[in-house]
């Protein structure tokens, strides 16, 4: 046991110096974002405990697969196997579970716990042949298995849409956009194969706007239900809604264009910094990654 949790250590440290940073400086400065993003949803709704234990479980859940807990099933006992899990749940659920308390929402800490717990008993099952049904085609793949993936989360997402109309607020309303945007950016934090894109027949500027309109397709599909529900009850200020559509569509058009800057390898700490405030420096960042990606991408679509 001691042997596989310093193995996954030295993973995780790996991961981040192939992220771009250094551990000592990764992790501290990971936290950091952490709390002033857990911060901001505290303060700009009163759905945050909702919102916050569903990005706890999708979080527990992201360390979880059939062939990881197969693995461990055949290499410890049973006990053994709680232990790791329950350790390795923890360790993902202890900085909700700290700024829970800090927020003197003991009730949801306590929540947090029996998640972890929870998580920790529940076994994956061997995947069946049951395939959820969605609104997308095989392409783009990113949307396909996103939304497989983390389905509930939209559910939830549109919940906090008509939440939004009982309460008469067209904030947390237009906060639900935002959420989709980011549920969709998320998204593309898978990268296909070389092959796949070798099979491609145009140049990198065509493939780069194909890939661009098929994100904002699909954005636009998955948004759809919160747009009839705010305009029909927000028509008043359906020019604001528009607006941040708009801008959600640049974001997500500036994260599939930083996807492919760095192509085949993820992109590095710089490049996810400047995503975060691309809602912002959308101006700047799609002409630089669009430059950037497309004389990256023209030595794979010759």
């Amino acid at each position: 046991m001691i042997a596989y949790l310093k193995l996954q250590w030295r993973i995780a440290n790996r991961k981040m110096v192939d992220f771009g940073l250094p551990a000592f400086i990764g992790y501290p400065l990971f936290l950091l974002v952490f709390v002033f993003f857990s911060n901001t949803l505290f303060e700009k709704t009163r759905y945050a405990i909702y919102i916050y234990l569903i990005f706890l479980i999708s979080s527990v859940l992201k360390i979880r697969s059939f062939s990881k807990d197969d693995f461990l099933n055949n290499l410890f006992s049973n006990q053994t196997f709680f232990k790791i899990r329950l350790l390795e749940n923890g360790l993902i659920s202890l900085p909700f579970l700290v700024f829970l308390i800090f927020k003197s929402e003991f009730m949801a800490a306590v929540a947090a716990i029996f998640i972890a717990v929870v998580l920790s008993v529940i076994s994956y099952q061997k995947k069946t042949t049951l395939i959820i049904p969605t609104p997308f085609k095989k392409e783009p793949f990113e949307f396909l298995i996103g939304f497989r993936n983390q389905w509930y989360i939209l559910l939830f997402i549109y919940a906090i849409s008509i939440g939004a109309i009982y309460g008469d607020n067209f904030n947390l309303g237009i906060s639900t956009i935002i959420f989709i945007t980011l549920l969709a950016s998320s998204f593309y934090t898978n990268l296909e194969d070389e092959y796949i894109l070798w099979n491609y027949g145009g140049k990198a500027n065509e493939f780069l706007i194909h890939k661009i309109r098929k994100a904002v397709l699909h954005l636009t599909i998955l948004c759809v239900p919160v747009f009839i529900v705010l305009g029909v009850f927000f028509w008043d200020r359906i020019d604001k809604l528009l607006l941040i559509y708009m801008i959600c569509n640049c974001h997500l058009s500036t994260i599939v264009l930083i996807k492919y800057s760095n192509f085949p390898s993820k992109p590095l700490f710089p490049e996810v910094f400047l995503s975060m405030f691309s809602f912002l420096l959308f101006p700047i960042l799609i002409p630089y990654y669009y430059i950037k990606s497309s004389h990256k991408l023209s030595n794979l679509l010759k």
